[in-house]
């Protein structure tokens, strides 16, 4: 977001207006797991985690899902939102800032893989009883939100000229002006 804004080009916060959008929904979906995972297992632990795969398989994949749409993997709302960033960095020359954000998702989807191989894959490490737990009123806060970075993802093509729109609206300072100045 703040690439986006630093690079202060109308593809730079196209790109930073629709990362806020997406950010939003993805972030707040992966605290929400955090709190399912601590409910079913007892612990917030990843070491003493593992085998939510096995026994809540819904959890894990929508876990995955903004995992790897936080990364900005294809053809989730993540890579939308970064590649205009990453790709206004380089057309105004910004190679190593441009370079260091590659560098970031690659870090991110690094980091993702890892929480999800500790917490979902693998052995269990929750007992039977809490193998047993129902997730289902934890998932109702969460399904939206995995379904709104799929369908960011998906119609990025709308979203993303509605976000050049506004951009163009914020570096054009006349258009405020004007509407605030009208007589």
């Amino acid at each position: 977001m703040v690439m986006g804004l630093g690079i202060y080009t109308q593809l730079a916060i196209a790109g930073a207006i629709y990362y806020i959008a997406h950010h939003i929904i993805v972030k707040s979906a992966l605290f929400l797991f955090a709190g399912a995972a601590q409910k079913v297992t007892g612990t917030t632990d990843l070491k003493k985690m593992g085998g939510l795969l096995k026994t809540h398989p819904y959890l894990a994949w929508m876990f995955f899902i903004c995992a790897i749409s936080l990364a900005g993997i294809p053809p989730l709302s993540g890579f939308f939102s970064k590649f205009p960033i990453i790709l206004a960095g380089f057309q105004e020359g910004g190679y190593v800032i441009a370079g260091v954000a590659l560098a970031v998702g690659l870090l991110t989807l690094f980091s993702m893989i890892k929480i999800f191989m500790y917490a979902f894959w693998g052995e269990q490490k929750h007992t039977e009883e809490q193998a047993q737990f129902r997730v289902g009123k934890l998932l109702l806060p969460i399904v939206p939100l995995v379904a709104l970075t799929i369908v960011l993802g998906f119609a990025a093509e709308p979203v993303f000229q509605y976000s050049l729109q506004v951009a163009e609206q914020i570096l054009d300072p006349s258009i405020y002006i004007e509407s605030v100045l009208k007589e």
